[in-house]
């Protein structure tokens, strides 16, 4: 249990990082956006930067997955064979639910029909963002 706790511990650390990494780069991109009207040039660095920022989040977002994982696969066995029944069901859930769209469509509602939100477009037009103001400035 000494392991899980300290990766719990991990994943809260990294996810913490993850909302500053976001933070960061609306406050540079604010900054930037106000200041490239004046001078072109910033729209590029602000490209740049930001491109790294994005990239850096996805990098803490790819270790909070791999933890995941870790828990999954080789924790939660030991802890069944240890204790005798399930334990730490999340990491399974989690995996039924995304094994699929329409299991996680009938998980979480049932035989009703969920409104559509468009979450992947809008978070998808955040991470084009860069690239569109690194085009505006050539």
């Amino acid at each position: 249990m000494v392991e899980y706790q300290a990766l719990r511990q991990e994943v809260s650390n990294r996810q913490a990082l993850s909302s500053t990494l976001v933070a960061a780069d609306l406050a540079i991109f604010g900054a930037g956006v106000s200041v490239g009207i004046k001078y072109p040039d910033v729209l590029f660095a602000l490209a740049v930067i930001s491109s790294m920022l994005w990239l850096f989040w996805l990098s803490q977002t790819m270790q909070i997955y791999r933890i995941a994982a870790y828990v999954a696969l080789e924790i939660r066995p030991s802890l069944r064979r240890i204790y005798g029944h399930d334990l730490l069901n999340w990491e399974s859930y989690v995996r039924r639910l995304t094994r699929s769209r329409a299991m996680a469509i009938e998980a979480l509602y049932g035989n009703q029909r969920p409104i559509k939100i468009r979450v992947y477009h809008a978070v998808g037009m955040v991470h084009l963002f860069p690239c569109f103001l690194g085009v505006l400035r050539l």
